[in-house]
């Protein structure tokens, strides 16, 4: 069986000494509490598109992320929570006393075309509703700390049958002490491997049920374009704003919707002109593997609106790694429709998959 996470959790929390579960103050790092969700999609990233989608991807926070348009360089996004990252070690307790503040992600992006202008771009998110996110999910976490308690138990039990009185124990000779520590190891790596399935298994089911959680996300982000890369003469081409919100579909199913608002250059190249965009999305499948379809309206002031319809595919390649897969049509008012397909690449702060029980 693949070495999990799970024994580095429960075995630390089991040497710590950690109170009951039912008592457990959620004192763990944040990263124990990681999930291999799908990888949202950064508003910088979204806004280098001309026109972008009005649903903005969301997805609980990952601490980095990184995006690749068509499977390229060219066009590329890093996404990071800047108070999980640079604050050093953070308890659960304190996430989850200010999630608002943990969770807000800044975003950059660049778009190099051959022989276009080089755009960047730069936005912000914040994950005002997020019931898929594991580290607020007292249920889930105390079924973590009762694995902890479970090997904390067993290494008590096995000191005391195999160790006896401390005086008698520290008279013995070296030879014989290190023998009773290898056969308490194996007593107590017996018990963490056991409860790393039930790790393994629970992790797996708070995926499939919690990758499609109500969620609801705000985000801003602005993008200016320069003729070449030394960024010299640089000037804003346009801003937006999205509000995108998620609820589930039965339990294989989500349903997106979202808005999105900015300005835009008027025939002068100044940004006063008002574009505005809604979207709806629906996804089937499972955490791992899903299909999508939906359906985008984009106007804008003084042109024509803009229709759109795509389908695809998301899916998790490797832990950590996904990619989106998608195809469509658009049509601008009455003229003809124009195909359209991508691959989109994302990967981001994966599962905590260290095993330490070899080193009890």
């Amino acid at each position: 069986m693949r070495a999990y996470w799970g024994r580095a959790l429960i075995v630390a929390l089991a040497v710590a000494g950690m109170p009951r579960a039912g008592q457990a103050d959620l004192s763990d790092s944040l990263k124990a509490a990681r999930l291999d969700l799908a990888v949202p999609q950064a508003p910088a990233f979204e806004l280098l598109d001309v026109n972008p989608d009005a649903i903005l991807r969301p997805g609980t926070f990952r601490e980095l992320a990184v995006g690749l348009g068509s499977g390229d360089l060219r066009q590329a996004s890093v996404e990071f929570a800047p108070v999980p990252l640079f604050a050093g070690h953070q308890s659960l307790t304190e996430y989850q006393r200010s999630r608002l503040w943990n969770t807000w992600r800044v975003s950059l992006a660049t778009q190099t075309p051959e022989g276009g202008a080089v755009s960047m771009s730069a936005g912000l998110r914040v994950s005002i509703i997020d019931r898929s996110d594991p580290r607020m999910d007292r249920a889930f976490l105390h079924q973590l700390y009762g694995a902890a308690d479970r090997v904390r138990d067993a290494m008590l039990e096995a000191n005391k049958r195999l160790r006896g009185n401390p005086a008698l124990f520290e008279a013995k000779k070296q030879g014989e002490k290190d023998e009773i520590q290898s056969q308490i190891n194996a007593a107590v790596a017996a018990v963490a491997t056991a409860e790393d399935a039930r790790i393994d298994s629970l992790r797996e089911a708070q995926r499939q049920s919690h990758w499609n959680a109500p969620i609801l996300e705000l985000a801003f982000a602005g993008v200016g374009t320069s003729a070449d890369s030394s960024f010299k003469a640089l000037h804003v081409a346009r801003y937006a704003a999205w509000l995108t919100g998620g609820l589930p579909a039965g339990q294989r199913g989500q349903v997106l919707a979202g808005a999105q608002a900015g300005l835009v250059p008027d025939v002068n190249g100044a940004l006063k002109r008002s574009q505005g965009a809604a979207s709806v999305r629906a996804y089937a499948g499972s955490n791992e593997v899903k299909g999508f379809l939906g359906g985008n309206l984009r106007w804008a002031n003084g042109t024509l609106p803009v229709q759109a319809a795509h389908f695809g595919m998301e899916l998790r390649l490797v832990p950590g790694i996904w990619a989106e897969i998608n195809a469509g049509i658009t049509r601008e008012g009455s003229t003809d429709a124009k195909w359209t397909s991508g691959v989109r690449l994302r990967y981001a702060t994966p599962e905590e998959r260290e095993s330490k029980v070899s080193a009890l």
